[in-house]
């Protein structure tokens, strides 16, 4: 591994266990809401707009016990990408003009192909309820 891909990897791994936490603690909804925001408004993340809103709502439900067909780990990542895309400290900081949200993006990308098999059940299962 390079030193970038290690610094990567070790900022990932804090991020993951912040998001132990949230969830540990129920504070998910805060992030949520936070986390819809920066979306609705960021052009280079408005292309994942209609998979985070999924993606969040699929936490949702776990956190309230509606859908728990989806493994921990997959609500774990999705938490930790929602806790960097908030955070506007990260590893290029959100208020670099044309720059500071690309690594955002990168990050949701990453967790919505790394869970795209758990976020397609979820969105089955929810057309069902409504069929």
């Amino acid at each position: 591994m390079t030193e970038n891909t290690n610094n990567f990897y070790g900022e990932y791994i804090r991020y993951e266990k912040d998001a132990e936490q949230v969830i540990e603690e129920g504070k998910t909804e805060t992030l949520l809401g936070k986390a819809l925001k920066i979306i609705a408004k960021v052009p280079v993340l408005k292309s994942l707009a209609a998979d985070v809103p999924v993606m969040v709502n699929m936490v949702k439900d776990y956190m309230r016990k509606k859908y728990r067909r989806v493994p921990l780990k997959t609500i774990t990542m999705i938490t930790a990408a929602l806790i960097y895309l908030v955070n506007p400290n990260d590893a290029v900081p959100d208020y670099l003009p044309g720059v500071g949200y690309l690594d955002d993006a990168a990050v949701m990308n990453f967790v919505l192909v790394s869970v795209n098999g758990d976020v397609e059940k979820y969105k089955e299962w929810k057309c069902a309820l409504w069929s």
